[in-house]
């Protein structure tokens, strides 16, 4: 529900590591077997949305009557004022004209697209327009702005910055075939989800929502939409960097590109959802503080781990070679002291494909291992840290 509650707190900003201001921006994908139940999270987003979907009901009224007295007044001098109504909740099939203008329209709130079906946005895209739509979101992730300028009237020309989340909803076949190319950035940019093995499970029985639990939830929603402040979340920071400096050590020690390259980006997820979870609470306490760490640690982990599973071995790590995520961390089977040859022996024995001299430069720029010869080496690490 990550991309439906950063869209409900749009308000809400918080400045990360580097002092860069992030939003509660989210593109998720649920990926599970046909009938497996995860349609059933449509419940949970009109749920959620409703208040939402009112305001855009009211929106798409005053829009249709600018429509119809545009009509009218056609041949007439003086032509309606535009409106500019606001309709945040937008189809997977969205024209990029039609998102451009939604995106303009809404002023720096976020849209939301929930696609039940993934070839739904792999056959939309197929018109020609996938470029562009992939710029957008990967745009959508940083809110980075995305515009086109055109001397036609019947396309809209505007330059925007990008507040979209999306939750998609696919087989595991139909999510390859839309993320088939990795490099592209896209997909280190989502955070994907496995529902756990549905097989051989009973048929679940669901029980409609007490009018006590919507609510509770109406009211949540609320004070997410209610909410527009940049929070203070200078505390996290230290959870942050440790499990960044956790993941760096982890990546050096595998020389796995992959954990390398995504363990930024999921970190940035973690923290958003961080946001998200602050802003629910008006008042934070140190258990409550705990709860976000936690949270905060549980993203960035799991979507971490889905990236690795799906892409790792896709990504580069030099211009000749594809990463190799061996099941030992290599510096952990070496001696405290050892050679090159050494080093180049217990590489070919696990299976690492990188040079052992990218091996050994990233060891000690990480600070893992010291030169002492020619060809000599040793471990500045006597303690090996547990691996994920």
């Amino acid at each position: 529900m990550l991309p439906v509650l950063g869209f409900l707190g749009t308000g809400l900003r918080a400045k990360y590591l580097d002092g860069v201001e992030h939003s509660p921006s989210f593109f998720a994908v649920l990926s599970a077997p046909q009938a497996s139940g995860k349609g059933f999270l449509r419940n949970m987003v009109k749920e959620l949305t409703a208040e939402v979907r009112l305001q855009d009901a009211a929106g798409r009224q005053v829009e249709q009557a600018y429509k119809e007295e545009l009509k009218r007044a056609k041949n007439s001098k003086k032509q309606p004022e535009n409106p500019r109504a606001v309709i945040r909740i937008v189809p997977a099939s969205i024209s990029i004209a039609q998102l451009l203008k939604r995106l303009d329209y809404a002023e720096g709130k976020h849209l939301f697209t929930f696609c039940e079906e993934i070839d739904t946005l792999t056959k939309s895209n197929r018109s020609g327009a996938w470029s562009q739509k992939s710029d957008i979101y990967r745009n959508a992730f940083d809110n980075a702005e995305y515009g086109q300028d055109y001397i036609s009237d019947s396309s809209y020309s505007a330059n925007v910055p990008v507040y979209y989340n999306l939750l998609i909803l696919g087989t595991p076949r139909a999510t390859q075939r839309f993320f088939k190319d990795p490099e592209d950035g896209l997909c280190s940019r989502v955070l994907f989800i496995t529902l756990p093995d549905q097989f051989g499970a009973k048929m679940p029985v669901f029980k409609p929502l007490t009018e006590a639990q919507r609510s509770m939830i109406a009211d949540k929603a609320r004070i997410l939409m209610e909410k527009s402040l940049t929070l203070d979340m200078d505390w996290l920071f230290p959870e942050m960097e440790a499990w960044l400096e956790e993941k760096r050590e982890l990546a050096a020690r595998f020389m796995n590109e992959s954990v390398n390259i995504f363990m930024r980006r999921c970190s940035v997820m973690g923290f958003r959802a961080a946001m998200v979870a602050s802003a629910l609470w008006t008042r934070m306490d140190d258990g409550k503080r705990d709860i976000v760490r936690r949270l905060y640690r549980f993203v960035a982990d799991y979507s971490l781990f889905e990236l690795v599973m799906r892409f790792g071995e896709m990504m580069e790590v030099t211009d000749e070679v594809k990463d190799s995520f061996s099941s030992h961390p290599i510096l952990s089977l070496l001696p405290n002291e050892f050679t090159r040859k050494m080093l180049e022996e217990k590489a070919r024995l696990t299976g690492y494909k990188s040079n052992p001299r990218v091996i050994l430069h990233r060891f000690i720029r990480a600070g893992f291992v010291r030169k002492t010869g020619a060809d000599a080496y040793v471990k500045l690490h006597l303690t090996e840290k547990t691996a994920l």
